[in-house]
């Protein structure tokens, strides 16, 4: 698997959930692991694909992305 600094940093990668999307910027990530830690079965780096955005509801994996410090997450709510 490829560093996160291998991408450009234009990079943003999507993963679709029932109710929200989750964008990852890999050059901006800073392993700092509140993504796992919050929602393990969610994020799991080491496996494809690494997010699962279906594994917990759009309000648990919003709260999730909001505790990343890097802004490597972000989310669109797709609920409304």
């Amino acid at each position: 698997m490829a560093s996160t600094h291998d991408f450009p940093p234009d990079y943003v990668k999507d993963y679709v959930g029932e109710g929200v999307t989750v964008h990852w910027r890999p050059h901006l990530c800073i392993h700092s692991a509140n993504c796992l830690r919050a929602l393990p079965q969610v994020f799991q780096p080491g496996t494809q694909p690494w997010i699962k955005p279906h594994g917990a509801d759009a309000d648990a994996i919003i709260a999730a992305v909001q505790r990343c410090p890097s802004g490597a997450l972000a989310f669109t709510d797709t609920r409304k």
